[in-house]
This record gives structure tokens, C-alpha cells and sequence, in this order.
């Protein structure tokens, strides 16, 4: 299906209407990144076209060189809290209008991929072509519901459901995540305003020096066990966590240079029937902090999934990095 020409229309409206916002961000990218402000490269369209996508740029250059055929993580790049925040509230797609006005996409739609990433980990996929029958999208199904490490096999099934359903079902679908995107814009927002400016600068006197943002859990739990799983060592509590680390605590002895096997509990979720998700990744100790009045010890520890499917279960019910997952 082509790109509807009422789509197109709204596109080029919505172009001259978000102007000044485009200036702001345009100033932003410039400042904390440099030139080129815009990111401009080959996906594949309708009936495989190729065409070129526009970005506001929030990777360093060559960063796509880098990736390869992979997906992006943060193992690729560190990204700064301003291109963070445009990723988070999808600011950074804005200049996708002008490719919606082109009609090379549309507002809706499954999302375009890099070449190389459809021959390495697409082509495969029973009934993946389904997607080239329809435009790509600014925003997708399966990119509101899951991360972006989500298995490919699972975001292609997602995205199969959006196409091949009625055009009411689409439409409804549509002023969902109209409302989920705005309201992910103004948490976005809020929350980067206070954490950057004033939670840091004003109130700490300095800005905030992690690479990755931490996400603080409640009620999560960790069992540490050997390398190889058969044996459980330690219980203990996950008091936050990053793309990176994990901070622990309890009563626990972990040692340096001996890297463990844990298995994360997140917390009970109210859309899973209240019940709880478990993620299982290797961990090696990177240092010590001060220990609790009541004698546990804290403890910060890098992780690494020990599967594609256990990071999707990190990112997921760990780090709520897709749209609509938020913890209770």
C-alpha cells in the first residue's frame, strides 16, 4: 500500500507548524553534537525500495559503520543525556515528515530496516516480506510494545498483526500511540529537566557523570549461583540498575576475579497477572560499597545476559525500555 495522499498533505502541515521546534532541536544537536546536525540513511521501503531516512543525529560519525549488520546497544556507543533524551521521546524521528510528505513513509507502519540487518537477521523470518507490502512507518506496533532487543522473529509477528488488520483496527491503533507518544514527550521531557538541570546542576552543583541512566527497583530480587548454575550461593535484593551494572545488596560475600551465574526476579507487574519475570545473566564484581546499619553489604556488579532472549527480558521488565512497559 502506498503512502496515502492526505498522510502526505498532513506531513508537509505539520512540517511548517513544527518549525520552531525543529530550530530548537536543530541548535541542540549542533551544540552537544556537532555538525552534521541530520543522519541521513538507506532502508528499505515499500516493495524493498531503498530510500534514504532522516534523522536528527544522536550517534557519534561512523557510528553505522561501527553497528554493522547488528543492532544498536550501548555497547556501541555512549550516547549524551540530550541525544538520550530526543531517542527517549522519539524527537529525534522528526524529521521523518519530510519523507512522510515524499511518500516514502507514512505515519503508521512497520519500521524501515537497514539492508544489512534484514540479510543478516531477517530474510529467514517465515512471512517477514509481509511487511514490504505496506510503507514503513515513523512508529511501529511492535516498537511501542517491545525494546529494541526484542527478538527479531517477535517484533515481525507483532508488526504482521498491524498490516494484514482492518483499516478501523489501524486507525484505532493510530490514535493510540498518538496519545502514548505525547505522553512519553512530556514525561520525557519533565524527567530530563529535572535529572540534567536542576536535580544535578542546581541542586548538586554538577552534572550528572553516569553514562547510562539508572532505573530504581523496589521489590526485584537476585540469587547469585556458580558459573555454571548448580549451585546457589547467595540471596539479595537489586536496588537499581543500568545497561551496564547492577547494584546488590545483602548478605553476601562475592569475590573479585570469580564471575557468577544470577538469576534477576523483577518486580510482580499488575499486567502480567501480577506475576514477576526472570532474567538470567553473568556477573562479575567491580567493587564494594559501604554496608547497610543491619549488617548487608552493597555491592556493584557488571552484567551480561546470557542469551539474545535474556537481555529482551532485561530491557523489557528491568529497564521498561519499551514505549507503553513502565513499572506500577
Amino acid at each position: 500500500m502506498k503512502v496515502p495522499l492526505i498522510e502526505r498533505a498532513l506531513a508537509a502541515l505539520l512540517l511548517v507548524l513544527a518549525s520552531p521546534l525543529f530550530l530548537c532541536l536543530y541548535v541542540l544537536v549542533w551544540i552537544t553534537m556537532g555538525r552534521p546536525v541530520f543522519y541521513v540513511g538507506e532502508r528499505l521501503g515499500y516493495q524493498k525500495k531503498p530510500f534514504n531516512i532522516i534523522k536528527f543525529r544522536t550517534l557519534g560519525l561512523g557510528a553505522q559503520q561501527k553497528i554493522g549488520g547488528e543492532l544498536f546497544n550501548h555497547k556501541h556507543a555512549q550516547i549524551r543525556p540530550a541525544a538520550q533524551f530526543m531517542r527517549d521521546t522519539r524527537l529525534d524521528e522528526l524529521p521523518q515528515l519530510l519523507n512522510i510528505a515524499r511518500g516514502e513513509m507514512q505515519f503508521i507502519g512497520p519500521r524501515p530496516e537497514r539492508y544489512e540487518v534484514y540479510v543478516q537477521q531477517c530474510k529467514d523470518i517465515p512471512n517477514y516480506e509481509v511487511r514490504f507490502q505496506t510503507a514503513p512507518g515513523v512508529v511501529g506496533f511492535s516498537q511501542l510494545c517491545t525494546p529494541h532487543s526484542a527478538p527479531k522473529t517477535m517484533r515481525a509477528r507483532i508488526d504482521r498483526q498491524y498490516v494484514t488488520s482492518s483499516s478501523r483496527s489501524q486507525v484505532g491503533f493510530g490514535l493510540f500511540a498518538a496519545w502514548v507518544l505525547l505522553r512519553r514527550l512530556v514525561v520525557g521531557s519533565v524527567n530530563y529537566l529535572w535529572r540534567e538541570k536542576i536535580g544535578n546542576q542546581l541542586l548538586k552543583g554538577q552534572a550528572e557523570r553516569r553514562a547510562h541512566p539508572r532505573v530504581r527497583l523496589n521489590t526485584a530480587t537476585v540469587e547469585i549461583m556458580s558459573y555454571d548454575g548448580k549451585e546457589k550461593l547467595y540471596s539479595g535484593r537489586i536496588c537499581d540498575i543500568n545497561s551496564e551494572y547492577l547494584r546488590l545488596t545483602g548478605h553476601m560475600d562475592l569475590q573479585p576475579d570469580i564471575r557468577y551465574r544470577a538469576r534477576l526476579k523483577s518486580e510482580a507487574k499488575a499486567s502480567l497477572g501480577g506475576r514477576s519475570k526472570v532474567a538470567y545473566c553473568y556477573v562479575d564484581l567491580i567493587r564494594e560499597n559501604a554496608g547497610t546499619a543491619d549488617g548487608e553489604r552493597e555491592f556493584i556488579v557488571e552484567y551480561e545476559p546470557v542469551s539474545p532472549l535474556n537481555h529482551y527480558l532485561v530491557d523489557q521488565y528491568f529497564l521498561h525500555k519499551s514505549i507503553i512497559a513502565c513499572p506500577n
